[in-house]
């Protein structure tokens, strides 16, 4: 889960839209579900996540992101 605590950022489910986020928004994503997440390119963001241990892990990381494609 991520609660944005300001800034403006986006997020995106592996073959899904691109959904922006905003101070106050909450965003559910399952655990295993890949998906990426980050900060607007003018912008900051901040967030707190909550996130479930799975294995063992809490995070399993995938290539970078240098910038959102057709970010709203």
């Amino acid at each position: 889960m991520l609660y944005v605590l300001s800034g403006t950022g986006f997020v995106q489910r592996d073959g899904g839209p691109i959904e922006a986020l905003r101070a106050g928004d909450c965003v559910w994503l399952p655990a295993g579900e890949r998906h990426w997440h980050g900060a607007s390119p003018n912008d900051t963001f901040s967030y707190l996540c909550v996130q479930a241990v799975e294995n063992g892990a809490a995070v399993h990381w995938h290539e970078p992101v240098t910038s959102p494609r057709n970010a709203p």
